[in-house]
């Protein structure tokens, strides 16, 4: 038997019924929240409705986390971001304990920048020391950072950087350089950590490439167009050499097919006696 009055399951089933029929619900901004837009809407087509209570703090709180969601999210993406940038959360950054060393590591190719297929290993070598937080390279190739874990004696702290580096003494860089040195690697800008300098080679492996496209314009006929996708074609077959390792043997063969794919025969041909002749030997040195 029915009492007349409204209850939970009469509010959703009208509400859910009005939206159906309109394809779409007539909010009103004046109105508080979700529950009170839905309530006010069924008291003045059901006056009865006005005794009932839904318990809106439950909907609102889900109307609530819906709309902040994305705002939420990205917080909480943050949240777990932070701990994997610059030095590990379980490490404080105490300036006292970055040191910056002398190095010897700028490109053959490029001289402007560093050498990233021979400072990465060393670099990558340093942070497995248990005293070695952090190791970056300075973009000119030229210095070290290393930050330390703890407090390290300053001559033990160079005997570490030097059996990375392979060398018998290195220079630590002190007084007024160091600071210079320090200012520059916080402001976060010029400096790469460990495999990061990958960059740096692929790079040099676009200065490389630009260099060998140039040497294949001199012997042969080439549009601004086809030198530009050869150069970028090359470039990335180059790129792979230094940061991956792959031998001479895959490199040439590589850009062999790309060569084969983009000129004819007679310029094939052309370009591989004059590589016979070593007109492509000395790229990097350039």
């Amino acid at each position: 038997m029915q009492t007349g009055q409204p209850t939970m399951k009469t509010e959703t089933a009208w509400t859910k019924s009005k939206v159906n029929r309109a394809g779409k619900f007539d909010w009103k901004m004046e109105v508080a929240d979700m529950h009170m837009n839905s309530g006010a809407e069924l008291t003045r087509n059901v006056p009865a409705a006005a005794k009932l209570h839904t318990g809106p703090s439950r909907s609102d709180q889900m109307a609530l986390n819906i709309r902040f969601w994305p705002s939420l999210r990205f917080f909480v993406l943050l949240a777990l971001w932070i701990p994997c940038l610059g030095v590990s959360k379980d490490v404080p950054l105490n300036k006292k304990r970055i040191s910056f060393y002398e190095a010897e590591l700028v490109c053959p190719a490029a001289p402007q920048i560093g050498c990233g297929s021979a400072a990465k290993p060393i670099l990558l070598e340093l942070e497995r020391h248990p005293l070695v937080a952090e190791a970056w390279l300075k973009r000119s190739g030229t210095v070290i950072a290393v930050v330390w874990k703890e407090d390290v004696a300053s001559r033990a702290r160079g005997e570490i950087v030097a059996s990375s580096l392979e060398q018998k003494k290195v220079r630590e860089i002190k007084g007024s350089a160091r600071e210079q040195a320090l200012q520059q690697f916080l402001s976060g800008s010029g400096w790469y950590r460990g495999a990061a300098v990958d960059r740096l080679s692929e790079e040099e492996a676009g200065i490389t490439a630009g260099r060998l496209v140039r040497k294949m314009q001199k012997l042969i006929s080439l549009t601004d167009a086809k030198a530009g996708t050869l150069q970028h074609a090359f470039s990335e077959v180059l790129a792979r050499k230094l940061t991956k390792g792959e031998s001479p043997e895959q490199t040439e063969a590589a850009l062999m097919k790309i060569c084969q794919q983009h000129l004819d025969e007679k310029d094939i041909a052309v370009l591989h006696e004059a590589h016979q002749k070593g007109a492509f030997s000395n790229l990097r040195s350039e």
